[in-house]
């Protein structure tokens, strides 16, 4: 077992337990609480989940290519 959480000024807070056997299943193998729900399953495999980190990767992909053009313009 995997014992981890978020450490800030209240203290420790947002506790997990996760069996190695999950975090291991986990693709990316993440190491943060918020990664895992309440049941201890993997973030990975939640649909929802997984559209709003695919909107994020998106939004930052767009965000790079238009910084490399800016800096190409400027040649």
């Amino acid at each position: 077992m995997v014992t981890f959480g978020t450490l800030g000024p209240e203290g420790l807070t947002n506790v997990r337990v996760i069996s190695q056997e999950v975090i291991q299943k986990c693709p990316l193998c993440i190491l943060v609480p918020e990664h895992y729900k309440a049941d201890g399953t993997c973030l990975c495999f939640d649909s929802d989940e997984q559209a709003k980190i695919l909107a994020e990767r998106l939004a930052r992909r767009a965000k790079t290519l238009a910084a490399i053009e800016r800096q190409k313009a400027r040649k």
